[in-house]
């Protein structure tokens, strides 16, 4: 197994983001999802999943901000991280760097004072989408929009 690194992204790295940004998209994976520019980025705390050649295999791009109300799973004025977005190829997917990408993320919202680590996922294998979220990230399940068109 390739060794990969977890690591904030720096200037040089926004283009290659914008790159897997525009593969998400073309998976179809999941409704919803554009391809960003690499602008869209450069000012957004976004982490990347790097091999030991350097070729960055994905990303997390994610915010923290004060919750405005209180709720069952929070309470006003705590901060919270929210995963805006996490993508790794396809090749890489079974070698932990989601994982891995989610680890460090969570850490360092720790390190930030943050009470939850929070985010909305959509994906059309919503099974896959659950084992990797629920039973590998040991995230809580509050929702699910469910749909069914006519």
């Amino acid at each position: 197994m390739e060794e990969i690194k977890i690591r904030f992204a720096n200037s040089n790295d926004f283009d290659n983001v914008a790159d897997l940004s525009k593969r998400f998209a073309d998976e179809c994976c999941c409704n919803g999802v554009k391809a960003e520019s690499e602008e869209f980025y450069r000012d957004k705390k976004v982490l990347v999943a790097t091999t030991t050649n350097n070729l960055i295999v994905g990303y997390l791009y994610f915010t923290i901000e004060n919750d405005t109300k209180t709720t069952p799973y929070g309470q006003k004025g705590d901060l919270t991280l929210w995963l805006e977005e996490l993508f790794v190829l396809p090749s890489y997917r079974k070698n932990g760097a989601g994982k891995m990408l989610f680890d460090f993320v969570e850490q360092y919202a720790k390190q930030e004072g943050c009470k939850s680590l929070r985010g909305s996922a959509v994906s059309k294998d919503y099974k896959r989408l659950l084992k990797f979220y629920i039973e590998k990230l040991g995230m809580d399940f509050w929702s699910a929009l469910l749909i069914k068109n006519l």
